[in-house]
């Protein structure tokens, strides 16, 4: 069985403890810039602005979000319906635009409430009320035979005022400035033998 030779151990031993004082002067003024950089980088990061913090993911907020420094994920501002485009941070400021409003979803009309008119008939010189409830929509304009027009949002209701015959209505919905659009019409039957129950 071989021996260990101390005096290879006492060798080893020595040549690290030179070493280790010989690098001393060199790794410990190291460790401590590592050491204040650490320091110094939390401080920045908790009172530094967003555009000169580079710990943490700032919201960019003249580009609609995103990360704090150059090259960071960034997203876009939202166009009407709420889209945005994905993008990195350039020069402080997200380099992504948001979408084009034609890319919104067309608008939708709901099952039965979509656009009704109640009550559907109704006697001469009488009134119904028509009701719209529309996905996807940012405004609706209702336009009547009888020259009605009203503008609103995608859920609302307007009066048709006095019929004296059966009426065409229709609605057109868009889905934000220059966005895709749809209708749907429906008619409002004036009966004059017609009586409410």
């Amino acid at each position: 069985m071989p021996r260990k030779n101390p005096k290879g151990s006492s060798i080893l031993t020595i040549l690290i403890v030179v070493v280790a004082i010989v690098l001393a002067p060199i790794i410990g003024p190291l460790l401590g810039v590592i050491v204040s950089d650490i320091v110094f980088g939390l401080a920045l990061n908790a009172l530094a602005p967003c555009g000169y913090n580079i710990f943490k993911n700032c919201v960019n907020e003249n580009a609609g979000g995103g990360g704090g420094g150059s090259g960071e994920a960034c997203a876009s501002p939202a166009n009407s319906c709420g889209q945005r485009n994905s993008g990195f941070i350039v020069g402080g400021t997200c380099n992504s635009s948001a979408p084009p409003n034609s890319q919104c979803p067309a608008p939708g009309f709901l099952p039965d409430t979509g656009f009704y008119a109640e009550p559907s008939t109704i006697g001469t010189n009488d009134s119904t009320t028509l009701h719209w409830n529309v996905t996807d929509a940012t405004t609706c304009t209702v336009t009547g035979e009888n020259g009605l027009t009203f503008s609103g949002g995608a859920t609302g209701q307007v009066s048709t005022g006095a019929l004296t015959q059966t009426t065409t209505f229709s609605i057109t919905c868009q889905n934000g400035d220059g966005g895709s659009s749809n209708s749907k019409s429906l008619r409002v039957i004036v009966d004059p033998h017609y009586q409410e129950v």
